[in-house]
């Protein structure tokens, strides 16, 4: 049965919503767009759009390997390019300095557990778009960094993003794509 909020007090309505329902569903199965997957005592339902309109599978594993290339290696790995420099500019000791890195880690570890949450409500695309986004946003504010403080504040950003775009959301990015040989794609797109 369809448990909605509008038809919580209405038993005709919700038959009505469960009327609908089926209907959607039989019009998409004849587009080919949904398919019935086995198990489980309901009956449950996978989109099949990305194929149906004839985007290839391969690409979904191509797009998590780069959100992860991007995401990771910008963040984990493509600041240290600029140690010396900011060492140098302003007058930190590393420890300062690498006291970012460890915010970083440990803030998109605290942030993991209530990750499942969001990508239920929002999807993975959208996570991936919003971490994304908000990269590039703090990419350029380091740009414009005045203080130790300004790094640290930047770098609790960072780790919202490792969450959003990270391989979390990544592996099930890659395995909504795929219905078959699951595992060998979220094997390759964790290369990135």
């Amino acid at each position: 049965a369809v448990h909605h909020p509008a038809c919580a007090h209405h038993p005709a309505a919700e038959h009505l919503a469960d009327a609908l329902v089926a209907e959607a569903l039989d019009a998409l199965r004849q587009l080919n767009m949904v398919f019935e997957t086995s198990g489980g005592r309901v009956t449950r339902y996978e989109h099949n759009f990305l194929r149906t309109v004839g985007v290839p599978e391969q690409s979904g594993v191509l797009l998590g390997m780069l959100v992860l290339l991007v995401t990771n290696g910008l963040i984990i790995t493509g600041l240290t390019v600029f140690d010396e420099s900011l060492l140098k500019e302003f007058g930190w000791s590393r420890g300062e300095l690498k006291l970012r890195d460890l915010i970083t880690l440990v803030l998109a570890g605290w942030m993991a557990p209530f990750l499942g949450v969001v990508i239920d409500r929002f999807g993975p695309r959208r996570l991936i778009l919003a971490g994304l986004t908000l990269l590039s946003v703090l990419y350029a504010a380091y740009a414009n960094i005045h203080s130790l403080a300004h790094i640290y504040l930047i770098h609790v950003g960072f780790a919202a993003v490792l969450v959003a775009a990270g391989l979390n959301v990544v592996v099930i990015f890659v395995s909504q794509w795929f219905h078959t040989n699951r595992g060998t794609a979220i094997g390759i797109a964790l290369v990135g």
